[in-house]
């Protein structure tokens, strides 16, 4: 699963579905204000430049408004027709991993993502090195958790902060650990505090630390209107008759 950590600043939500912006498993600090003002310290490329202006202009013609400096996106409801993914979980009851000592399950996403950690389990998965596509693997699900799930010592880990706590709201909804912050947070610094009116989350913040998933799958209606699915279990078992007793799952799931 592609994972990235947030310390969100003034920015669109929908912003964070474009699955090109975040590698897997960075902070990334973003300093958007008022759609895609220029950041303090940073130049624009021409490029970037004439994107920017066109997307101005096509956003006086289509509901932007006159002067509007905000990427206006397009929002339409579910296709027609059957969703041929609905209902495809696989229920796979959640287990204790460790008993007495002892490992009861296999391997999974590593839980500490430090540069240069080295855990202490002896596993047998090779992890996808290469872009997922290459693989067969397509996304089907964005989605993200208040707090970041993984652990990267001096990015996002216990000693970071936010505009409020979120342990408490954490807990609230089911969560055992409390989840990492950001450290680059500044209350002093206006790309964490300047207001945003979300239009498409709620209960979001700017300044706050979230991570983001992508789980992609190979066995997901790949390439079609039913890729993307919530329940994301749905879309990464869309095509669960695939499934046979020599199916590597780490090399179909990620």
């Amino acid at each position: 699963m592609r994972i990235s950590a947030l310390c969100l600043s003034a920015i669109a939500a929908m912003s964070l579905v474009d699955s090109g912006l975040f590698a897997s498993a960075e902070l990334v600090s973003l300093n958007v204000d008022r759609g895609l003002k220029k950041s303090k310290g940073l130049k624009k490329s021409k490029k970037s430049k004439k994107s920017l202006k066109k997307a101005k202009k096509d956003g006086k013609g289509k509901g932007g408004g006159a002067g509007s400096d905000s990427m206006m996106f397009s929002t339409a409801g579910p296709p027609d027709g059957d969703n041929i993914c609905e209902g495809k979980k696989v229920e796979i009851p959640n287990v204790q991993c460790v008993i007495d000592q002892i490992n009861q399950t296999g391997e999974q996403a590593g839980a500490n993502v430090t540069m240069g950690y080295v855990g202490g389990m002896d596993v047998g998965a090779v992890p996808i090195t290469v872009p997922y596509y290459q693989k067969g693997l397509c996304p089907v699900n964005v989605h993200w958790h208040l707090g970041t799930e993984h652990l990267s010592v001096g990015e996002y880990d216990e000693n970071g902060s936010g505009p409020t706590e979120i342990a408490h709201r954490r807990k609230l909804a089911g969560k055992a650990r409390q989840g990492f912050q950001c450290n680059l947070y500044d209350a002093d610094v206006d790309m964490f505090t300047d207001h945003y009116d979300w239009q498409y989350c709620t209960d979001m913040e700017v300044g706050q630390t979230y991570e983001v998933h992508w789980p992609h799958s190979t066995i997901g209606a790949c390439g079609t209107l039913n890729q993307y699915q919530s329940p994301f279990y749905d879309g990464v078992f869309c095509h669960s008759e695939l499934l046979t007793a020599d199916t590597v799952i780490n090399e179909n799931v990620g």
